[in-house]
């Protein structure tokens, strides 16, 4: 489940600053029965997104900010807290990564774009991925995706009525993350799922939606 929260965290192409609305408030359900709130703001020049988990005696948040240039995304700082300490982070100067846990952290310079996984969400439901490979930290690793497919069609229901749905899979080895953006409810992210080396699916679905402070119907 903690894997399936960093990916909370993972994978969507991105707007242009115009688009992107001022605030987003996403509630999910879990096949787990581990609710999920995911909370996007930007002011046309920064950005700060963040993903909360509270299961029984585990509180975990994810969080970033960074910049938003010609439309575009960009990371500067993610976090990965545990029960209120910080676990796990990431830095963005350029190509230049800064990651790890508070007592190993480690340096390396990047031959291609470097996301973290919440701005990764973001960005795909902009639409503006890389396109020629890309690489995603979660704080403690960087992954490398050379290419990403394109999206697979898939269904949901949502306030009782269907969604289309564009599901984006990014692989992992034998693990795997998928996205399903709804096109029609603003390109929010309708599903995460995460599937480990077993095979086994833990499904986030999105229940609750407030854009601009406007609940979704």
């Amino acid at each position: 489940m903690r894997r399936l929260l960093a990916a909370l965290c993972l994978l969507l192409p991105a707007l242009a600053a115009a688009e992107l609305p001022l605030s987003a408030e996403l509630h999910y359900r879990s096949n787990l029965a581990v609710p999920a709130v995911m909370r996007f703001s930007q002011d046309g020049s920064r950005y700060q997104i963040s993903t909360d988990i509270d299961a029984l005696f585990f509180a975990v948040r994810f969080q970033t900010d960074g910049v938003i240039r010609n439309g575009q995304l960009y990371p500067q700082h993610y976090r990965e807290i545990r029960n209120g300490q910080t676990y796990a982070t990431a830095r963005f100067d350029g190509a230049d990564i800064r990651y790890g846990k508070p007592d190993n952290e480690r340096s390396r310079r990047s031959t291609v774009e470097t996301l973290d996984p919440l701005t990764l969400i973001w960005r795909f439901a902009a639409q503006s991925m890389p396109t020629a490979g890309f690489a995603v930290t979660n704080g403690r690793k960087i992954y490398p995706v050379p290419q990403l497919d394109a999206p697979a069609a898939a269904n949901y229901r949502f306030n009782g009525r269907p969604l289309a749905l564009s599901e984006y899979t990014v692989k992992q080895g034998s693990r795997s993350l998928a996205y399903g953006i709804a096109p029609a409810l603003h390109r929010l992210p309708a599903t995460i799922t995460y599937t480990d080396t077993r095979g086994t699916s833990y499904r986030l679905s999105l229940d609750k939606a407030l854009i601009d402070g406007v609940s979704v119907k």
